[in-house]
Formats: C-alpha cells, structure tokens, sequence
C-alpha cells in the first residue's frame, strides 16, 4: 500500500472517518465533515504528524470549514478567528500551496470557495 494510502486509511481509523477509498485522490473531499472541525483540528494539535499526515488533515480541515461556511454563511465571520489560524500562521510554509488553492488567485470572489475571502485575509496578513 502507497504511503499515502496507508496515511489515509489510518486518519480513517483514529478519526472514525466514514468508509473512504484509501485509493482515492479525493480523500478531504469524501471525508470532510463540518460537524466534525472541532475533532480534526483537536486531532491535529494534539498528535505528532508527519508531513503528509498535516498535509492532508489541513485540506480535510478546510474543506470541512468550506461545507461549514456554505451552509452558515451568517455565521461565517465569527469563526474568522478560530484555531486554525494559529496552526496555519506556524506552519504557513508547509501549507502554502494548499492555502493558494483555495485562494484562487485573482478569480472574482462570486466563482470562488465560501472560504476564499478568508483564506485571502490570512495570506495579506502573512505575506
């Protein structure tokens, strides 16, 4: 089994993820639950990861707070300064590429993520 396969299959296990495909390419998106933000990131602070493990618990961290902002929109801006900022800001280098994805460059907000004006935010901030 890949190395990311296995990683993918043992986030499912400590996570109690629903059934995915260790296979899959599409793992943050199968696997992302906006009830569950809470958890993922108590997960993420409190384990010794390695690189990849981060890497694919932060897409799943943000794809779970995009579903998140999607359905509460109103309730968007009071999160705007939850735990993940400060995992983001110290470990920004290492979750660049990641966060310029859900930046979207210079696409119009309206063809953007629910959480690209945040991500944007954050970036201004530490670039």
């Amino acid at each position: 089994m890949p190395l990311e396969s296995y990683i993918i299959a043992k986030l499912c296990k400590e996570l109690k993820l629903k059934d995915i495909n260790v296979h899959t390419q599409d793992f943050e998106y199968e696997a992302a639950d906006a009830s569950r933000i809470q958890d993922f990131l108590n997960y993420y602070k409190s384990r010794k990861l390695n690189h990849i493990e981060k890497s694919l618990l932060i897409k799943l961290i943000l794809e779970s707070y995009n579903d998140y902002f999607q359905s509460n929109a109103n309730d968007a801006e009071k999160n705007r300064n939850s735990e993940i900022v400060p995992i983001l800001s110290s470990e920004y280098l290492q979750h660049r590429d990641i966060l310029d994805y859900w930046a979207c460059g210079t696409e119009k907000l309206e063809d953007c993520f629910a959480i690209t004006p945040l991500v944007r935010d954050f970036l201004s901030q530490v670039d």
